[in-house]
């Protein structure tokens, strides 16, 4: 299991890092949930033993399901928590049809697709990177807390604000 996970971490943070995630949050594409069906489709590939080629092709298909924004987050409904079950089911879904023979476009990343729907053009170097035997999650850092990454500087800075002004008197 923690094989699987570590392969959907992986696969997510590199192709997170391939798409350059924090500029294209700020176009509105929220990259978690847009590769959250490509990472959960790696590891369920992983729990199903699927060889190479079908792991491939369970790739493709959850990045043909991978949609790249669940709305404004800061509009009157987020649905996001309902958004990020349905993406996990279409990486599941997609390693299934993997499983049982479909196959998915393996070359969505070439050519002029990506940058024609998404106007994304993923960094073919760093998708190369993913080719190293290091995994990702050996060099990336994780947040101490449930929150969105851009809060963490502001959070830490009032705790330690709160924690200054309860120290008992001396």
């Amino acid at each position: 299991m923690a094989a699987a996970a570590a392969a959907g971490y992986d696969v997510m943070t590199r192709l997170g890092e391939a798409l350059d995630g924090p500029t294209i949050l700020h176009r509105g594409i929220w990259p978690t949930y847009f590769l959250a069906p490509v990472a959960v489709a790696a590891v369920t590939a992983r729990l199903l033993d699927l060889d190479a080629k079908r792991s491939a092709h369970a790739l493709a298909i959850a990045l043909a399901l991978a949609a790249p924004s669940v709305g404004r987050q800061s509009g009157a409904s987020n649905v996001a928590l309902a958004c990020d079950r349905d993406a996990a089911r279409s990486g599941v879904a997609a390693a299934r049809a993997a499983q049982s023979g479909f196959t998915g476009d393996l070359h969505l990343f070439e050519g002029e697709f990506f940058l024609g729907v998404y106007h994304l053009s993923p960094d073919a170097e760093l998708l190369a990177k993913a080719l190293e035997p290091e995994p990702s999650v050996a060099v990336t850092s994780f947040k101490p807390w449930c929150a969105a990454r851009q809060t963490m500087a502001a959070v830490q800075a009032l705790r330690e604000i709160i924690g200054e002004a309860w120290r008992p008197p001396t």
